[in-house]
């Protein structure tokens, strides 16, 4: 058994996380500020010779897997059932593609996002895949991507979904690198939060939030996607194995880096908090309950939003906000005490119900119907191991062990 990992800069620990073609390391070193570094190395062993990092990003790209690569060949309009025609790729990743077709029945866009063949052969993952359909399927409301169908072309599954036009969160950061203004960061996230309180209210925890999973309409309406490796209370199996990690290490609170079992509603609204620092500040948010870094972490920070902020991210999850409404509704006050303006297009309003409120379905039909956008950045999956541009990591590792108590 490993110890927590805590230590002088540059030491480290690690645990090996399984053979064969999925042999993976797991190591990690926490510096003098705070920062985890996590180092994967693949294919073979631990002898480097497909080694991948991420250290202040915690950006892990997926390690090389014999037999599991991506099909690179673009889909045709008879791989897609004759329905489908397809008109550019969008966006590829460990798991599976995602490209914008025209629904030649219903003469609208959509986007696709289609399985790779070879991980398609993996029952397991397959089951995740299609999981990830009927979750999004069932949540209806103006902040959360649109599902309407999934299908299969021979063993293939793909799932068909709104296109949206205005790129992801992590797009707008990346054209505004040292945060975004104050109001629009402030918009975007309760948005989101509202789309959240529905997944919450239907027994789904998503495990993964973080801006690059918040898609925009044209018109800058936030939409929640990426429901890979959510969990579904009312499931009647379960596919997330006790010593599981899953999600992403940066946005990831201190009990679901220990296991995603233990990661429930308040581990959504600490990434949440994470998300609304990174819009802000431009900075990778990395151990946000240790109260011994927050003069430096949150000095450039608005005290209203800085203080919303520390309460979702606190160690203890009974001493976060009680749900995503309730985070919402504190944004919202933290925004009129500075007196941000929030106009642009309607949020939704709070629904006791966790469902699309009167007025904002209302509003959403009046602006005709519900936003479209490119469903791209999906989680990866490869094997027990996952990773995507935005550092999303599933691994087993009964072994490692992550800290149990604050560092402060």
């Amino acid at each position: 058994m490993l110890d927590d990992g805590y230590g002088p800069r540059g030491s480290g620990t690690g645990a090996d996380l399984g053979g064969g073609a999925l042999s993976s390391w797991l190591r990690w070193n926490h510096s003098d500020v705070g920062y985890w570094t996590v180092e994967v190395l693949s294919g073979g062993g631990v002898d480097g010779a497909h080694e991948t990092r991420a250290s202040k990003s915690a950006s892990i790209t997926a390690p090389n897997v014999t037999g599991a690569q991506v099909d690179p060949t673009p889909p045709t309009d008879e791989f897609l059932n004759q329905r489908y025609r397809v008109v550019r790729q969008l966006g590829e990743g460990g798991m599976a593609s995602v490209y914008e077709v025209v629904d030649e029945v219903l003469r609208v866009p959509r986007a696709i996002k289609v399985m790779s063949p070879a991980l398609a052969k993996v029952e397991k993952l397959r089951v995740r895949f299609l999981t990830e359909a009927r979750t999004m399927a069932r949540l209806r409301h103006p902040h959360i991507v649109s599902v309407y169908d999934v299908a299969l072309d021979g063993d293939r599954p793909f799932i068909v979904m709104d296109l949206l036009s205005g790129g992801s969160l992590i797009d707008q950061l990346e054209a505004s690198p040292t945060g975004l203004p104050p109001a629009a960061a402030c918009r975007y996230i309760i948005g989101m939060l509202r789309g959240l309180q529905c997944a919450h209210a239907a027994g789904v925890i998503h495990r993964d939030i973080k801006p690059h999973n918040v898609l925009l309409a044209a018109d800058g309406t936030p939409q929640l996607t990426d429901f890979g490796i959510a969990h579904n209370e009312g499931a009647s199996h379960n596919l997330t194995r006790t010593s599981a990690i899953m999600g992403t290490l940066a946005y990831m609170p201190p009990e679901q880096r220990a296991s995603a079992k233990r990661a429930d509603a308040r581990a959504d609204l600490y990434a949440s908090g994470a998300s609304l620092f990174v819009l802000l500040t431009g900075e990778e948010p990395f151990d946000l309950y240790a109260t011994e870094f927050h003069d430096r972490l949150f000095k450039a920070i608005p005290r209203e939003l800085a203080d919303v902020i520390k309460r979702a991210c606190r160690y203890k999850p009974d001493e976060r906000y009680a749900s995503a409404d309730d985070m919402a509704d504190a944004i919202e006050q933290a925004a009129r005490a500075l007196d941000l303006d929030m106009s642009g297009p309607p949020l939704a309003l709070r629904s006791n119900s966790g469902g699309s409120s009167p007025e904002a379905l209302a509003a959403q039909e009046r602006a005709g119907g519900p936003a479209r956008g490119v469903a791209a950045g999906s989680t990866l999956f490869e094997g027990d191991l996952a990773a995507s541009g935005g550092g999303t990591l599933v691994v087993d590792a009964t072994d490692v062990e992550f800290p149990s108590t604050p560092s402060a």
